[in-house]
């Protein structure tokens, strides 16, 4: 879930997510897609850790919760991830829980 309380949009232009594989052996797991309320942000391929900028930005509206929204592909099963931090349009972060 994602949740904007306060009283001005808000405005997510990348992520930074670290996770993590399961098992040993076989080539290392890559993110390959960002889906944000139904629409594509970013594809590529992309090692744990780095730092993703959306094709297209994702506005979190003022006063409004979003749930369900987004949808993280990767080239394989994962562990877990252990971090997934919002860049927001003027520079801040914000960091999420892990799953």
């Amino acid at each position: 879930t994602l949740q904007n309380t306060g009283a001005s949009d808000i405005t997510i232009t990348g992520v930074i997510i670290s996770f993590t594989q399961s098992g040993s052996g076989g080539s290392p797991i890559k993110q390959n897609t960002i889906t944000m309320n139904s629409v594509q942000r970013w594809s590529g391929s992309v090692s744990s850790g780095s730092t993703v900028t959306f094709s297209t930005s994702f506005t979190l509206t003022a006063g409004t919760t979003y749930s369900n929204t987004g949808l993280f592909n990767f080239s394989r099963a994962l562990a877990s991830v252990t971090s997934l931090v919002f860049i927001m349009s003027d520079g801040s972060q914000t960091s999420s829980y892990s799953w």
